[in-house]
């Protein structure tokens, strides 16, 4: 099939944590954790002694050029790895001061040297005023193309909740849109009884996803904010078939015995119609089809995972057999290698 430009939603880059604290400003400019294998953000699971430190190597953006340039993608969207843990963090404002050292470092030793390289905002959702002030910031003075917030904190709520309005409110107003994304397993309680990584890993990324869309769907988010744009990545696309029909069957329910339990007045299938909501798909995917009849044939995103999980060369196999499967419409298969990020981001 003719192709237009390959564009990857989500990449991740390997934080250098000794390179993170040189970006430290305010009263903590200066200040270093002991040793530099010490992580400024909580870790992920608790399984750091699994991880390779030849192959988790701190990326830049020759690192980054050199995937592209083999893999023949032409953009790709950057997302943190230890960073993921961010909502985590307890204190506020380290919360505030390690999300701008972050942002500030992505930009310099990755964006700024490569116009392919782009980022969501890591932001600090500890502190929503910081957060809507480090989103401005970033996406008017360093050219980010979105936010990212951790699909996991320690807030105990969820991203339906109207404190975390003025978050959605100035990104609607930027026109970026807003990424939650799969991450830590802090807190979800119930996959503490399954005690191998390999228990943990399938449903960790997909649990707090299912939770903030459930309830940002149900408390009106997306009646507040008309035009926001939000992702749900790193959980396949397929589970958006099962969770529309459940969210709907139970919306109608709710709305004849229950009214008050909702915020909103339009039914989730009506509001997945308006093509606002976007995840990412696996090229492995069965029911990638499902994914697509789900969310829209537009709202389904080829996401790399560079430099994650695959070896280097498994990376342009596997996004040739994304793009070459037949089960799968040609708007749909144009939309994931490139158009639908495209309109995801704004890029050009």
């Amino acid at each position: 099939m003719a192709q237009d430009r390959i564009i990857d939603a989500d990449g991740h880059v390997i934080e250098s944590f000794d390179g993170l604290y040189d970006f430290l400003d305010g009263p903590l400019k200066g200040a270093r954790l002991t040793g530099s294998m010490v992580s400024p953000f909580p870790w992920l699971d608790g399984w750091h002694t699994l991880v390779d430190p030849a192959r988790w190597a701190a990326t830049d953006a020759r690192r980054w050029g050199e995937f592209l340039d083999a893999t023949g993608i032409s953009a790709s969207v950057l997302f943190p790895t230890a960073g993921l843990g961010h909502g985590v963090i307890e204190n506020p404002d380290w919360a505030v001061q390690i999300a701008r050292a972050y942002n500030r470092w992505l930009h310099a030793t990755h964006l700024a040297p490569d116009p392919r390289l782009h980022a969501v905002a890591l932001l600090p959702v500890q502190d929503v005023t910081a957060a809507v002030q480090e989103l401005r910031t970033t996406v008017m003075e360093l050219g980010f193309v979105g936010a990212l917030l951790p699909s996991v904190s320690h807030l105990g709520a969820s991203y339906g909740d109207a404190r975390f309005d003025p978050i959605f409110a100035e990104a609607q107003r930027l026109d970026v849109p807003v990424v939650l994304h799969g991450g830590s397993n802090h807190g979800l309680d119930v996959l503490q009884t399954l005690r191998q990584f390999g228990g943990t890993m399938p449903l960790h990324h997909p649990l707090p996803l299912l939770i903030h869309l459930q309830a940002m769907l149900y408390g009106g988010t997306f009646e507040r904010f008309p035009t926001l744009r939000v992702g749900y990545f790193e959980a396949g696309s397929s589970w958006m078939a099962y969770m529309s029909d459940r969210l709907q069957y139970m919306y109608g329910v709710f709305k004849n015995i229950a009214p008050a339990m909702l915020t909103a007045t339009r039914s989730p299938q009506e509001i997945l119609a308006e093509g606002r909501i976007y995840v990412t798909c696996e090229a492995n995917e069965r029911f990638l089809d499902a994914g697509l009849r789900a969310v829209g044939e537009g709202n389904v995103l080829y996401a790399s995972d560079f430099p994650h999980e695959l070896e280097y060369e498994e990376y342009a196999r596997e996004l040739r057999k994304l793009l070459a499967r037949e089960d799968l419409p040609a708007a749909g298969r144009a939309g994931i290698a490139g158009r639908s990020a495209a309109q995801f981001y704004r890029l050009p």
